[in-house]
């Protein structure tokens, strides 16, 4: 993995870091990442939206700069 996505990673809470690196890294469905951190469908899609948020927000200020 690129440096800057492991820095940009790390920024996130450990609740949005799960869910991501469970979809995006472990190829597990909203559904499966749901089963395995025991927490409804919806909680999982929240954290997505605001891991993404917060991610767009970091690499935006990384470009910035």
């Amino acid at each position: 993995m690129d440096a800057c996505i492991g820095d940009q990673l790390s920024s996130l809470s450990e609740e949005e870091c799960s869910v991501i690196t469970l979809y995006y890294i472990s190829e597990f469905s909203q559904s499966e990442s749901a089963q395995f951190l025991e927490i409804p469908v919806t909680r999982v899609n929240n954290r997505m939206h605001a891991s993404r948020r917060h991610l767009k927000e970091e690499f935006m200020r990384m470009a910035r700069n």
